[in-house]
């Protein structure tokens, strides 16, 4: 068989677990490695000025690597991820709650980095656009839910009182303030 076949369907490599090999490390990166230094340079940067890198936009085809570049950039922050599909984000409170999940995880002092998968959907939901100028520029959520409530599975910190009333898990203001949080959205898209 050879990649020259149209019929060639290349072997996936595994690890011993049996699990598709992703690089972790930039180093372990193979290909398109002009992008991995930028990408390796706004990293360390960042952590040498103890904060969190600018957002990023990621684009190209199927296989390219950028969710593996996503990973990598969140495991070199040592950074909780949480990966969300931009078509799949339908209202106000399946943002708020991914959200909470994101502040939560910095209440307990870990960096945030959320991965946008096919980010052009994000004009297709439910939210307004505008909604979310403010969440990637000053990291504040404004939203219509005040007075609803909220399902989360952990326990949710009082400490930002915009989210909830000791245990009952009202929302309780119009907006959620977080710490900085790095955005990364891929697509297949280059015209976004």
């Amino acid at each position: 068989d050879s990649p020259l076949n149209p019929l060639y369907q290349p072997t996936e490599v595994s690890t011993p677990t049996g699990q598709p090999f992703r690089p972790r490390e930039f180093s372990e990166f193979i290909g398109n490695e002009a992008a991995m230094q930028r990408l390796k340079i706004a990293v360390e940067a960042s952590k040498k000025e103890q904060r969190m890198p600018p957002h990023i936009l990621l684009w190209g085809s199927a296989g390219t690597g950028k969710t593996s570049s996503a990973m990598i950039v969140a495991q070199a922050l040592d950074a909780h991820v949480h990966i969300m599909t931009g078509g799949l984000l339908k209202d106000e409170m399946a943002l708020m709650q991914i959200l909470v999940d994101c502040h939560h995880k910095q209440t307990a002092g870990q960096r945030v980095v959320i991965v946008i998968d096919e980010v052009h959907g994000l004009a297709k939901g439910g939210i307004p656009q505008e909604a979310y100028f403010s969440l990637l520029e000053d990291f504040i959520f404004y939203h219509s839910l005040k007075g609803q409530y909220i399902q989360h599975a952990g326990h949710l910190h009082a400490d930002n009182p915009s989210i909830t009333n000791g245990h009952r898990h009202e929302i309780l203001s119009d907006r959620l303030t977080l710490k900085p949080i790095t955005f990364i959205g891929m697509t297949t898209d280059p015209a976004l």
